[in-house]
């Protein structure tokens, strides 16, 4: 290792932005001049990232049409990740929910720190939360059918990276506990950064109710969303995702859905609803929640 260690940071994909996606920035503050590796990069979906050195996998080269699955193309990913360069770094930070772990080492003496989001909930955490709704629409039948098949595989994958993961860094004691349970490895909690200052509650509330998140099976919103209809109270639902056809099938007239991450679901309208709501709802089981 040189008197001077080379950083690296890698992480899972940045295809969209979220809390592991401002982590990344987070990480890159501290180390400017440290790289960023991803398996996938779409530079329309995160500007935040436009003007850093981000460097992809090969996965990057599939065509468009194909690289919007890429996270039903698991082997692929683990293959991806396990081949990247990292040989001229002496410290490997990794910042993973799903397979930003999964790279090698090209010689001893590099270490590699995983920041740990959780340990893949599709494999373990959540597993069988998944195969009842894997969050795919018309394709859930056939994942459903491939999950049993596939997931096992995927399990002896990642207990492989877990192996060559010299430090773990959880980001929350939920996060700890899961670590412990499927890797059986210790670990330090050090939460994530949040941006407080952005919140000042309003003196006076208005009447609607708010919720944020990827639109996955596991967050859960389609708890606040059937209360909220059944309640007839307003919320507004801030994201996207694979459940949001579900979310809008399931509202009612009270329900407002706010999908454009640079427009009606910008940071400066997040802040303008959250701080003028009578309350926040948030139904998911969280590893931290950003």
């Amino acid at each position: 290792m040189t008197a001077t260690p080379r950083i690296a940071i890698v992480c899972d994909f940045l295809t969209t932005m979220g809390g592991a996606e401002n982590v990344v920035l987070a990480m890159h503050e501290a180390l400017p001049d440290a790289p960023i590796y991803t398996a996938v990069y779409n530079h329309d979906k995160v500007p935040a990232f436009r003007k850093l050195d981000v460097r992809t996998s090969r996965l990057q080269q599939l065509p468009a049409s194909v690289r919007k699955y890429h996270k039903l193309l698991p082997t692929m990913a683990v293959k991806a990740m396990r081949s990247l360069d990292l040989s001229e770094f002496d410290i490997i930070l990794t910042s993973s929910y799903l397979h930003g772990h999964q790279v090698t080492k090209a010689r001893p003496d590099q270490v590699i720190i995983n920041y740990c989001h959780t340990p893949p909930r599709y494999y373990w955490s959540h597993y069988d939360e998944y195969r009842r709704d894997p969050g795919y629409g018309k394709l859930n039948p056939v994942i459903r059918a491939l999950m049993p098949l596939m997931v096992p595989r995927q399990r002896k994958l990642d207990l492989q990276a877990a192996k060559n993961v010299d430090v773990f860094i959880a980001n929350s004691t939920e996060t700890q506990t899961r670590i412990k349970q499927f890797y059986g490895r210790t670990s330090t909690v050090v939460h994530p950064p949040v941006e407080t200052a952005r919140f000042s509650p309003a003196r006076e509330r208005g009447e609607h109710y708010v919720t944020i998140g990827r639109q996955l099976p596991y967050k859960r919103h389609d708890l606040a969303v059937a209360a909220a209809t059944k309640l007839g109270k307003k919320l507004i639902v801030f994201g996207n995702g694979p459940a949001h056809e579900a979310l809008v099938k399931l509202a009612g007239p009270t329900i407002e859905f706010r999908t454009d991450r640079f427009g009606d679901a910008s940071d400066i309208e997040y802040e303008k609803a959250l701080n003028n709501a009578r309350g926040f709802i948030y139904p998911a089981e969280e590893d931290f929640g950003i």
